[in-house]
């Protein structure tokens, strides 16, 4: 029975993979290493927001694509860490797997750009995805990474 359900679990977390994001494909945008008081601050990197990925699969909402938008390797100090969207044309999302491997999720649906904030930020690798609220939009937006909060917009 054991090796059954080892099984199953095996093609089901493969199935869950395979149709979502991927944070261990190269990211869309680059990559950049920071340490704490990085200059200049802010790090702004351009994209174009969505994909085909629908978030409310895994209970978000939103479109990105399957390899993240920027891999952002960060060694942290004793200031916070802030990763935001600006001058998006549309709707759109931010979703973030920090370094400990949890998922943070925001939207621009409350009418303010996502913002996600870590006080005390953990040291490692932060795959991040920039997507669209609309399936089929590709708005062009900048990625914000500073250690400024509030984030003087």
């Amino acid at each position: 029975m054991r090796p059954l359900f080892t099984a199953l679990v095996v093609v089901l977390l493969g199935t869950v993979q395979a149709h979502g994001q991927d944070w261990q494909l190269a990211p869309a945008y680059g990559d950049r290493q920071l340490s704490a008081g990085f200059l200049p601050d802010p790090h702004l990197v351009r994209v174009v927001a969505g994909g085909d990925v629908d978030l409310s699969q895994v209970g978000y909402q939103g479109f990105i694509s399957e390899a993240p938008d920027f891999d952002l390797w960060y060694k942290a100090g004793d200031e916070g860490l802030t990763i935001t969207v600006e001058n998006a044309s549309g709707g759109t999302v931010l979703l973030v797997n920090d370094p400990r491997g949890h998922w943070h999720f925001r939207s621009s649906s409350g009418g303010s750009p996502p913002l996600i904030r870590f006080p005390t930020p953990p040291e490692g690798l932060y795959n991040i995805w920039v997507g669209s609220l609309r399936r089929g939009t590709y708005p062009s937006a900048s990625l914000v990474i500073t250690e400024f909060y509030p984030y003087p917009r």
